[in-house]
């Protein structure tokens, strides 16, 4: 409504009356006529938008965790079918006039009940991203489908600032893998090695691998027609000198490549994203 509400309003009609110094009308001229409001059609499948949030809830109160979100898109199209925040308001409540107790427990709430999470909620990826990795060290000529990389528990790097090593360990041994047992198992040191490269094996390196994640429009808004939709942030050397003012490391090559580090994304970029491989 905030969006549209212009083109659902009626227009009014104008119509100008000329009178003579005694107030008395001697012309009349309609200079537009009234208009309806433009309907809109919304892609919102309200069937499945309350399934989702059904779900959610009980999900939320088993986690233990205060807040969700939830985008369904067709990638046939890009029409977003769901789109759930949580915790959320009834916005009926505004229809009547909002009683105060009410309108002050909405804003004095800490979990932030406004905020449109799948739209606005910065997040850090996790392995959500893993795909989108394989894919620009396929496209990179880093590995083939069927490369084979031996994955051991843990990978350690020299830390140039500390004099010691700096360890990325895996939640599991896997041994060796190819990408779709990457993808599929969550196999942490296959992405560390085609994105940062170990031993005798040569990553894709952090420039490639981000100006990839650019093409997927991470670090950017997607242009959805709602207010407040935030960007991200798609990490880089030059943004971490500017923002942090120290310099990129290989650790942060092997964090952003599970997800992890400095990268965040909302829900919309992933669901778009992810749109975009199920679509071809």
């Amino acid at each position: 409504e905030w969006q549209y509400n212009s083109t659902l309003d009626p227009k009014e009609a104008k119509i100008r009356i000329e009178r003579n110094a005694k107030n008395e009308a001697v012309s009349q001229t309609i200079d537009a006529y009234p208009e309806p409001g433009r309907s809109l059609v919304l892609g919102i499948d309200a069937d499945l938008q309350k399934k989702i949030v059904d779900e959610l809830k009980p999900a939320l109160e088993a986690s233990g965790a205060v807040s969700a979100a939830a985008v369904a898109l067709d990638p046939r199209t890009g029409e977003v079918l769901a789109l759930v925040s949580l915790p959320g308001y009834d916005n009926n409540i505004f229809t009547l006039g909002v009683k105060n107790d009410e309108w002050e427990k909405l804003q004095q709430n800490k979990h932030s009940p406004f905020m449109n999470r799948a739209i606005s909620g910065q997040y850090p990826s996790g392995s959500t991203i893993k795909p989108f990795v394989a894919l620009a060290a396929l496209e990179n000529n880093i590995i083939k489908e069927n490369t084979s990389i031996y994955c051991p528990l843990d990978i350690c790097i020299a830390n140039k600032y500390s004099g010691g090593q700096q360890c990325f360990v895996d939640w599991k041994f896997h041994g060796s893998s190819n990408v779709k047992r990457a993808i599929a198992e969550s196999v942490n040191p296959f992405f560390y090695i085609v994105s940062g490269g170990y031993q005798n094996i040569k990553g894709m390196g952090a420039q490639k691998f981000i100006d990839y994640l650019e093409k997927f429009n991470f670090g950017q808004t997607t242009g959805i027609d709602l207010p407040g939709e935030q960007e991200g942030i798609l990490p880089s050397p030059q943004w971490k000198e500017e923002k942090l003012k120290s310099r990129w490391s290989l650790g942060d090559t092997y964090n952003m490549s599970i997800g992890q580090g400095y990268l965040q994304v909302t829900p919309l970029q992933m669901a778009a994203g992810v749109g975009a491989i199920a679509n071809g």
